[in-house]
């Protein structure tokens, strides 16, 4: 983008540097014919792995590794590791039966070492 000056005594106008599409017919093009041609192949779902509950636990622990002075909630440990009520209390509570976390009189979970009370 570049100023252009108007007239004297008018404040410069932002335009675009190089007249021609403008930004959303830009963005509108059509994919090529090839592209297009192209049949699109179905995605299926992966099978879970036999070990998909460790999976998830050693990814929320490198979470509170990663992170040491964090403490949450249920509902924000839901949305931050996007997992359901269910897996995510199963998770939690794994992680305090290894001693690893623990659960403060407020509800929060915390590492351990760096527990509030």
């Amino acid at each position: 983008m570049t100023f252009r000056s108007g007239p004297p005594g008018n404040r410069p106008s932002l335009s675009p540097a190089s007249p021609g599409r403008s930004r959303r017919a830009q963005s509108d093009r059509r994919p090529s014919s090839a592209a297009a041609a192209t049949p699109a192949v179905p995605q299926q779902d992966p099978q879970p792995s036999p070990d998909w509950r460790e999976t998830l636990v050693h990814r929320v622990r490198a979470e509170f590794f990663e992170m040491p002075g964090m403490h949450l909630t249920l509902s924000q440990a839901q949305r931050l590791f996007g997992l359901p009520n269910d897996i995510c209390q199963w998770i939690l509570a794994e992680l305090m039966r290894e001693g690893f976390l623990c659960r403060a009189r407020d509800g929060m979970f915390a590492r351990r070492e760096f527990s509030r009370g």
